[in-house]
């Protein structure tokens, strides 16, 4: 049968939405979605979500429509439906699933693991970086997070990498690629975040990992709005956005903003925002 669509029903942003599968292959799926301009970003595991006038692009490109219970029933018989289970499982649930691994120079981003719960959790727990995000977090907030992100790279190919250094397999910090939400007035985009050991900060490991997930979202994501932002005071990530030549634009000049989430008075609500641009070959 190939690629399916089933009837947009499904309400959001203001309009309605449906679905598109695949009952071959995930790869089949990709090459539908970047022929009628679906980004990779938008791939939800094992589905494509299209507003209406994409989903008219992929019937004219050969998709066949289908009822919703018929797209279900497609993914349980192929093999390739990736359920809410997934979520509840957690690391344990996406073993058996390929993620993506970025290696660079001196690093690796990659899946994690059952090692990496222990290094994570005490880079969590250390004042030096929580006090920029907000405090610091327990052991089971940081598994809670370790698992979202587990099964965030396995469905959706993108969230935070464990990054360790290639010649020691030492754990380095978490790096990735996150999505801004709809309070950001500079959403949709996708947000560069990393938080790395302070033992081994200084050492341009932030920059090389960061360098290596934004260069994937314009390759491979196809994502060319990519942001990073911190508060004003935090010198050490202002400095990774300087060696990544990441800039402001034309609507915020200064780069400064309140951050939405955080309350007036706060001392780290006054932010800084960048734009990463990728090197011209």
């Amino acid at each position: 049968m190939g690629i399916l669509v089933d009837p947009s029903q499904w309400p959001h942003r203001g309009g309605l939405w449906c679905h598109m599968v695949s009952d071959v292959s995930v790869e089949e799926l990709h090459q539908l979605a970047r022929r009628i301009g679906v980004p990779r970003v938008a791939f939800q595991g094992d589905h494509y979500d299209l507003d209406e006038s994409t989903r008219q692009r992929a019937l004219d490109a050969g998709a066949r429509e289908v009822s919703a219970r018929e797209v279900v029933r497609t993914l349980d018989a192929s093999g390739l439906r990736r359920g809410p289970s997934l979520q509840r499982r957690g690391l344990a649930g996406v073993g058996d699933l390929p993620a993506p691994m970025l290696p660079t120079k001196r690093l690796e981003l990659r899946q994690w693991t059952e090692l990496d719960r222990g290094p994570f959790a005490r880079l969590n727990a250390d004042p030096r970086v929580g006090d920029w995000l907000g405090g610091v977090i327990s052991l089971e907030q940081s598994n809670t997070m370790l698992d979202r992100n587990a099964v965030q790279l396995a469905l959706r190919g993108f969230g935070l990498w464990s990054v360790h250094e290639r010649d020691t397999d030492s754990f380095i910090g978490a790096v990735g690629l996150l999505g801004v939400g709809p309070e950001f007035s500079f959403s949709p985009a996708l947000e560069l975040v990393w938080r790395v050991d302070p033992d081994y900060q200084g050492r341009g490991f932030a920059s090389e990992a960061a360098f290596a997930a934004a260069n994937y979202a314009h390759e491979t994501l196809e994502v060319h709005r990519v942001a990073a932002f911190t508060s004003v005071g935090n010198l050490a990530s202002l400095r990774v956005m300087e060696h990544l030549n990441m800039r402001t634009d034309e609507f915020l000049p200064n780069g400064e903003f309140d951050h939405p989430r955080l309350a007036a008075g706060h001392p780290l609500r006054r932010h800084q925002l960048r734009w990463w641009h990728a090197p011209v070959n």
